[in-house]
Formats: structure tokens, sequence, C-alpha cells
């Protein structure tokens, strides 16, 4: 039974796209959606709390930090925020407006 784990476990790690959701520098996947509309995908590393800035990394390029006023988007992973105020506010909810 232990082989058995180890061995899925082992095959599971080797399989492309595999547990790669998040790297080990905290950066995820996603895309952001800059202040002029333009959609950038790359992974992001979000920094909220301590500077309402994200840390974006395109594939094919160095990192940048994006300011909340810079941005009017981000999406990491499945999980959507908004830019306002020069902060971040994740949605919870989509629909018709109140």
């Amino acid at each position: 039974m232990k082989k058995t784990f180890f061995l899925l476990a082992a095959l599971t790690a080797l399989l492309p796209g595999g547990l790669r959701a998040q790297s080990s520098d905290g950066f995820s996947s996603g895309f952001i959606i800059l202040a002029d509309g333009t959609r950038l995908e790359g992974n992001i590393k979000e920094q909220f709390k301590a500077k309402a800035a994200i840390q974006f990394q395109p594939a094919t390029g160095k990192k940048t930090t994006y300011s909340a006023g810079a941005l009017n988007e981000v999406v990491i992973g499945s999980t959507r925020y908004i830019s306002y105020a020069n902060d971040f506010f994740k949605v919870s909810h989509e629909g018709a407006k109140a």
C-alpha cells in the first residue's frame, strides 16, 4: 500500500502542469488588466496588505510591481480582485447592481 501511494504521488508530481499552480517563490498564474484596458497574462504575487500592490512576471520578462492605481483588475487563479480608490477588493458576487 505504501509503495502504491508513493508511486502515485511521484507520477502526479512528474505530470506536465501537475502541482504547478503556485511556484515556490509565491507566484501564482493569472492575468491583470491595466488602467488602459490592456490584458497581460503571467505569474502574480499579491502584496495587498503590505503595499496595496502586486508583482507581475510575464512568461518572457522581468518582474514588475503594479500599484492598485495602475490596474483595473487582477485575477489570480480563479479569484478576481478589482481596483478601486488605490486598493484591491475581492469580488465575492457578480450580478445585477442594487
